[in-house]
């Protein structure tokens, strides 16, 4: 039946190899900002089908230029778990097992994530480290990995506040995005900034209406590692917060 659907849909070789990865119990792992529309739109479809979920872009670069899947490796409650695993598989990561806003570690996990090419052939593959803390019922999220050479910070500063710590560029942005179900469009405005990069759109197969939030993140790049501090949920955290959280872990 999945079958047969994925070829009512027609999609491309590298679209059904794409759908066929996630009904097979994988999950793909698109470009955090810039995913082709048509791939989107035929994924989502498929999912409000098979009634699954549909994932979106939620961080503020591209990390990656070539198509990938992701899947979960390993898990940990205990920080120093977590800190030898980073050490041995993503060499010079920093992190902090609390901050000073109140925000103290909870969980670790590891991704594996294979690189495809066009054909979806796997071309390598890399480890991304995330580190969840908590402070009450507000958290927030470290994701680590290697550098994917992301330029959309430096192509766009108009949409950043930028601080310079340690010799090191320090991107802070509030992100507006908008969560729309699986069958839904965006109007053609919208379309164009979340083309341009300037909004997100999640498509969500479990939701019946359109919400709108900000996605509050900070990122930058040392010594060959990407780091990424979010959350939707910022709580009492204000920008120099987060620019505080960040020369912490630089500095750690």
């Amino acid at each position: 039946m999945k079958q047969d659907l994925l070829d009512r849909l027609n999609p491309t070789a590298e679209q059904k190899a794409r759908m066929l990865y996630n009904i097979r119990g994988g999950h793909v792992q698109h470009n955090w900002l810039h995913r082709r529309n048509l791939v989107r739109r035929l994924a989502a479809l498929l999912c409000v089908v098979l009634v699954a979920a549909t994932s979106a872009a939620i961080a503020g670069g591209t990390p990656f230029g070539l198509q990938s899947s992701r899947r979960t490796k390993e898990s940990w409650s205990d920080f120093g778990q977590t800190a030898s695993y980073a050490d041995k598989y993503v060499p010079g990561m920093k992190y902090v097992e609390s901050f000073s806003t109140g925000y103290t570690f909870e969980k670790g996990i590891a991704y594996s994530t294979d690189v495809k090419d066009k054909s979806w052939n796997t071309i390598g593959s890399y480890t991304s480290i995330y580190l969840h803390y908590i402070n009450g019922s507000q958290s927030i999220n470290l994701h680590t990995e290697t550098d994917r050479n992301s330029t959309e910070p430096a192509s766009h500063p108009e949409w950043y506040r930028i601080r310079i710590i340690n010799g090191i560029p320090v991107y802070y942005r509030e992100w507006q995005t908008i969560s729309l179900p699986s069958d839904a469009q965006p109007t053609p405005e919208e379309e164009k900034k979340f083309n341009s990069g300037e909004i997100n759109i999640n498509w969500d197969a479990q939701s019946t209406s359109r919400t709108e939030s900000t996605y509050y993140f900070i990122k930058w790049t040392e010594s060959g590692i990407d780091y990424l501090l979010s959350t939707y949920y910022p709580g009492d955290l204000t920008e120099d917060d987060f620019f505080q959280m960040a020369e912490e872990i630089i500095t750690s």
